[in-house]
């Protein structure tokens, strides 16, 4: 139970920032767009995957045959609809 202790505290302090977005650059890291979520934080983008992608808000096909630095440029890219 340690883990979601953690996880409920730091989602708190994270609510304290007022974030606007998150990004969540690795395609297996659920952990941190639940962490996002938990947070309120209205925008969460990262790679779909079934165990990640109910907490994000917008997601992008991970493509494994990409090297990691164009996966996340693509997916840095994407910031930039729906902003002014």
């Amino acid at each position: 139970m340690a883990p979601y202790g953690l996880l409920i505290r730091q989602a708190r302090a994270m609510r304290l920032h007022d974030y606007d977005t998150a990004v969540v650059l690795r395609f297996d890291h659920w952990w941190g767009a639940w962490l996002a979520a938990a947070a309120g934080i209205p925008r969460r983008i990262g790679y779909y995957q079934p165990e990640a992608g109910p907490f994000l808000t917008e997601t992008l096909p991970y493509r494994a045959s990409l090297h990691e630095v164009e996966q996340n440029g693509t997916l840095l890219a994407s910031l930039r609809q729906g902003c002014p």
